[in-house]
């Protein structure tokens, strides 16, 4: 399993559906904010940007833009095509960032960061961990 929480999201989804600041619950049942249009094409050297630019000259020229830009979507290394472009994906946040245990016996809050990972997206329990309990906390 990843260590961090993800899910698939399709391109047409984050346009409409799941765009800039939607809620979206990813696999393992943790729930993520989508980030910003700044977080969407990090600055890389292996970055091929001019291949999720769109032009459409008279929108540009109404909107005073200079380009329109789709965005990335996830390739790994199993497929052919030769690009640069491989296993980008769109920064989201995790939100909200309080958890409880789910435990009766324990209850106990915590408050993660927004970048916390965890093991396959979950965190893991530290109260219980001292009793020897394997539980993660829910959001």
């Amino acid at each position: 399993m990843p260590n961090k929480p993800n899910g698939p999201v399709r391109r047409g989804q984050v346009i409409s559906t799941f765009g800039v600041g939607a809620r979206v619950v990813v696999l393992g049942g943790v729930s993520l904010i989508v980030s910003g249009l700044d977080d969407w094409f990090i600055p890389d050297k292996t970055l091929d940007e001019s291949e999720f630019v769109l032009r459409e000259k008279r929108l540009e020229q109404i909107l005073n833009v200079s380009c329109f830009k789709q965005p990335p979507d996830f390739r790994d290394n199993s497929t052919r095509e030769e690009t640069n472009n491989k296993n980008l994906t769109l920064a989201a946040y995790r939100f909200p960032t309080w958890h409880f245990c789910p435990d009766f016996t324990c209850r106990a809050l915590y408050k993660s960061t927004s970048t916390a990972r965890g093991y396959a997206g979950k965190i893991r329990c530290e109260e219980c961990k001292k009793k020897n309990k394997t539980r993660y906390m829910v959001q």
